[in-house]
């Protein structure tokens, strides 16, 4: 019997130690899968972090990018505004040029048209150095 007590202690030693080595097994085993799901977790907080930076860089270039096609645009409507400002600047002078030519060649029309009617009092100047009086 002090033989089946001793084999039952010598088997309770062996199956604590084995316990022993079951819960430090269990153990590491919980601080790896630990330490994973931290790992994971730190990953997927960097791909959101990233994924949210990509997402606002995007977005200020897109608010750049219409920023720089609105500039434009006006650029573009206020050269517009100006050459066509020029054009009736132009066109004003154009017109006032021709009606100044109009008038003039109305003169000279008048001018014309009464000297083929003979009202031309004819006078004939003094010779130089004549002080000639009628």
């Amino acid at each position: 019997m002090a033989e089946l007590e001793a084999a039952a202690g010598e088997r309770a030693v062996a199956l604590k130690a084995a316990l022993a080595e079951a819960n430090e097994v269990r153990a590491r085993a919980e601080r790896d899968a630990a330490a994973q799901a931290a790992a994971a977790d730190a990953r997927l907080a960097e791909a959101t972090r990233r994924q949210a930076q990509l997402g606002q860089e995007r977005k200020d270039a897109d608010a750049r990018a219409l920023r720089a096609l609105s500039e434009a645009q006006a650029r573009f409507q206020e050269e517009l505004a100006r050459r066509d400002e020029m054009r009736a600047q132009e066109a004003q002078r154009l017109q006032a040029a021709l009606q100044e030519r109009s008038r003039q060649l109305r003169v000279a029309e008048l001018e014309i048209q009464r000297l083929k009617a003979g009202n031309v009092a004819r006078v004939v100047p003094p010779a130089p150095g004549s002080d000639a009086k009628p």
